[in-house]
């Protein structure tokens, strides 16, 4: 059985499973609705009558997700829920029937029936496919083996590939071999030199190459590509640039020309900020009015504590580099910096008040930034905004320093949660802000907001 066959008939089942949970999901919903503790005074309706809504919601179901990619042939790496997009694609197939509903006006179906079917229909839905891909990787281990790699390079990157793909053959993999490409090259060069390596893929029946791009030329690349071809063996690329810059790219087509763009980040797009900004208006207008007496209380302790104001602004960086004034409880001495000038905090930092050890120890001098959020110069998660003094040192001494400003800084952040703040490194923070910035969501941001309450490692 060809790979290609084989991943189409995954697929399938996926949609098979999917309509499957589906069905469980929406009988168990009936029953649990109106056969349990739940309120029948208005009378309990026929299963019959339920059932006539069904049919519109699988089809739903599955033109939606379709629309997500959530059942396309899966090839390498991607064997994964992709549990965030399932959520998406689940939501949105459950408004598009609402809308569908609303306009036809037919039965009449209970509100709590459609308030316990989501969570149930997510929940199962997701273990039915979770047990898929159990099953396709333990297949594939086993039984479907039937593709063979040839990984063509030089470089650590090619021994880091090949040891990667040893220790986990779930992608349908029965061999992996590895050639040297300097050694190919620089060989007798009265002779073909790609003609020994294909010469090897057709006795070893290799079907598939990985070239790591060093020391290859343009030229020599497309030969490998036109090789490739004449010999029906997949090609794949992996630019050491892309490694460099980033991971995420798409592929774009201009009138028969295929370019490779850096993926923009999911904040770039007007419905994902916009929603991002209603969830930082409505936590922090919430925020603002229970925490209130909490903050007029640190407030005064901090009046009593030392002398000085109770907050503490200070100049900061923010959204496409542009300064702002950050509001903090006062944490440290009047005139702490008018000796040092601006340096980093740092453990048993003396300029530290009594009471301002105890805030940052519980990252409670962070409160009033809520009211930065709410008038729009911050977001509640995101990069944390720098002194300006520190980020033009950083932006000419670290690579993509700024790409972090492409969004709105955070009170609490993806590199904040593990502990990188503060006298920490700056290029590994920068590596978890990219990656919080490329790879952003709703479910993202809730995370990490639950997580910073847990988080207090170098909070000094």
């Amino acid at each position: 059985m060809r790979r290609f066959k084989r991943t189409y008939y995954f697929s399938l089942l996926t949609i098979l499973l999917d309509l499957l949970s589906l069905f469980i999901s929406f009988t168990l919903t009936f029953y649990l609705r109106f056969y349990t503790a739940f309120d029948v005074s208005r009378g309990i309706p026929t299963f019959k009558s339920y059932l006539t809504v069904l049919p519109l919601l699988l089809i739903s179901f599955i033109i939606v997700f379709k629309s997500f990619n959530l059942y396309k042939e899966r090839r390498f790496f991607e064997i994964n829920i992709r549990t965030e997009t399932t959520f998406k694609a689940f939501l949105l197939s459950i408004l598009v029937v609402l809308l569908i509903y609303y306009f036809y006006r037919g039965e009449t179906y209970s509100r709590l029936f459609l308030a316990l079917f989501t969570p149930i229909g997510f929940t199962l839905l997701l273990m039915f496919r979770y047990s898929e891909i159990k099953l396709e990787i333990l297949l594939q281990k086993k039984y479907l083996r039937k593709s063979k790699i040839l990984i063509f390079g030089t470089g650590d990157d090619v021994k880091k590939l090949e040891n990667s793909f040893k220790k986990d053959f779930s992608w349908g993999f029965s061999s992996i071999e590895s050639i040297d490409s300097e050694k190919i090259f620089q060989g007798d060069k009265t002779t073909d030199p790609l003609e020994s390596v294909f010469k090897k893929c057709k006795e070893n029946n290799i079907n598939e190459i990985i070239v790591i791009s060093r020391n290859i030329t343009h030229e020599q690349m497309v030969n490998i590509i036109l090789e490739c071809e004449k010999n029906m063996i997949s090609f794949h690329i992996a630019p050491d640039i892309f490694n460099i810059i980033t991971t995420n790219v798409n592929i774009i087509n201009i009138d028969g020309i295929s370019l490779l763009e850096l993926k923009r980040s999911p904040l770039e797009q007007l419905h994902n900020r916009l929603i991002k900004r209603i969830m930082d208006l409505t936590g922090s207008f919430f925020g603002i009015i229970l925490l209130s007496p909490f903050m007029f209380f640190v407030a005064v302790l901090i009046k009593k504590d030392s002398e000085g104001n109770i907050f503490y602004k200070q100049k900061r960086c923010g959204e496409d580099g542009k300064d702002f004034t950050l509001l903090k409880f006062r944490t440290m001495y009047t005139e702490a910096e008018s000796d040092t000038g601006p340096v980093f905090a740092s453990k048993d930092d003396p300029r530290r008040t009594k009471i301002g050890k105890w805030l940052r120890s519980k990252n409670l001098d962070e409160l009033p930034q809520l009211f930065n959020v709410f008038i729009g110069d911050m977001s509640l998660v995101g990069p944390r905004p720098e002194r300006p003094h520190f980020v033009e040192k950083f932006k000419e001494d670290i690579p993509r320093y700024m790409a972090r400003h492409l969004v709105k800084s955070g009170i609490t952040g993806w590199a904040q949660i593990h502990g990188l703040r503060g006298n920490t490194s700056i290029e590994e923070r920068i590596k978890y802000d990219l990656f919080y910035i490329e790879n952003w969501s709703i479910l993202l941001d809730i995370r990490i907001l639950f997580l910073s309450f847990f988080s207090k490692k170098n909070a000094y």
